[in-house]
């Protein structure tokens, strides 16, 4: 079960994937990661491809991915429940990447931790060097996605989706089709903890999916699909796709579905320029829309990354790059590449994660838009 949710994670996030501070709208105080990596002006924080269970950093201007550890002589020994069941590294976590958030938020790296205890999950705020821990808020019965959960700050709060754990259990047995699915808001300065959202989760389908923010609102898509079980295979199956784009009011403290009745409609990215760009479907084929306007339409395969005044889609089938205007919705240039898809950038780079691999490779911006795909690998730790 645990290697399902994985694989469908790691396949939405090919689909809406930006950078950790890539949102700033109207000077609001917006950043947003995606779960165990989050890309800063001068690097990636994230946990070790190498070392899976190690905080790290990719430095752009050096090459090299650290292992963020300031303690001389420190081996790193990773978590062993029998014979390293509290590591002294700092760079070390417990559960590993699948259960690991990272984000940087102002002038503090911010840890999210599955603990020992599996029905914990710990705020930490840390050091750039992952030194001096501190744990921010402990949320019992919470749990996080695996590794690629959306991971939002803005106005002084951390919003993430997860699981809360409590409806889930059955004399002391977890079973995963009674969780229930949260959105929950963390106060980063007194750690005090809101749950703002729940949904019940189970039969084979997992409610929440993406998760963006104008810094007046959260978006994000819910699944709504019907299922029914099936003794041939003894789990549940979709009986009918539904998927319906609400939004959160963080002032009213209010959820509102945004499209209509059979309107299937999900969000992909948010451009600090033109706000959220949605995905539905009109008269049989794919649309991405701009407030109400089509800015691209196909029914191929695709995948979507927003930037500024600018939509890149990456056609899996024929393996192009179009890179679109979102005001005027103009295709300014395509050309082939990699199998790599963009998922963050800093000013100066486009940053490109192997979903299967978990490495990282990066390209000048310049570069990219010319058409020129001139990859820059990382070291090792």
């Amino acid at each position: 079960m645990k290697k399902f949710i994985t694989i469908l994670l790691a396949v939405l996030l090919c689909f809406a994937v930006v950078s950790c501070d890539g949102e700033k709208k109207d000077e609001k105080d917006i950043v947003r990661s995606i779960g165990n990596y989050c890309i800063t002006e001068n690097g990636i924080y994230h946990i070790g491809s190498e070392s899976a269970e190690k905080l790290c950093f990719a430095d752009f201007e050096t090459g090299y991915d650290i292992i963020l550890c300031n303690k001389p002589e420190c081996m790193h020994a990773e978590y062993n429940v029998k014979t390293n069941p509290l590591p002294t590294c700092d760079a070390v976590t417990v559960q590993g990447e699948e259960y690991f958030g990272v984000i940087v938020y102002g002038d503090t790296l911010y840890t999210v931790e599955q603990g020992t205890n599996a029905y914990e999950l710990y705020i930490r705020k840390n050091n750039f060097d992952g030194s001096g821990k501190k744990t921010v808020a402990t949320i019992k019965g919470g749990f996080l996605y695996n590794g690629v959960t959306p991971i939002i700050c803005a106005n002084g709060y951390m919003y993430y989706i997860g699981y809360d754990y409590s409806a889930g259990m059955d004399e002391g047995k977890l079973d995963f089709n009674r969780l229930v699915e949260t959105l929950y808001k963390i106060e980063l300065s007194t750690g005090k903890v809101d749950l703002l959202i729940r949904k019940e989760a189970g039969k084979g389908i997992y409610r929440f999916e993406n998760l963006y923010t104008d810094g007046d609102k959260l978006y994000y898509l819910v699944n709504d699909s019907t299922t029914e079980y099936d003794d041939a295979t003894s789990s549940y199956q979709v009986k009918e796709w539904i998927f319906n784009l609400y939004s959160y009011d963080l002032q009213a403290g209010t959820e509102k579905r945004e499209n209509a009745d059979g309107e299937n409609k999900g969000v992909v990215g948010f451009s600090n320029i033109h706000g959220i760009i949605t995905e539905e479907y009109i008269e049989g084929k794919k649309v991405l829309t701009n407030n109400g306007k089509i800015i691209y339409e196909s029914n191929d395969r695709e995948m979507y990354f927003v930037l500024d005044d600018k939509l890149i889609v990456k056609n899996a089938s024929e393996n192009m790059y179009s890179i679109i205007d979102i005001k005027t919705a103009h295709i300014e240039k395509q050309f082939t590449g990699g199998s790599e898809i963009i998922s963050g950038a800093s000013t100066k780079y486009f940053v490109f994660k192997n979903i299967f691999n978990d490495g990282f490779s990066i390209v000048l911006k310049d570069d990219f838009y010319s058409g020129n795909l001139v990859w820059k690998e990382f070291k090792g730790t």
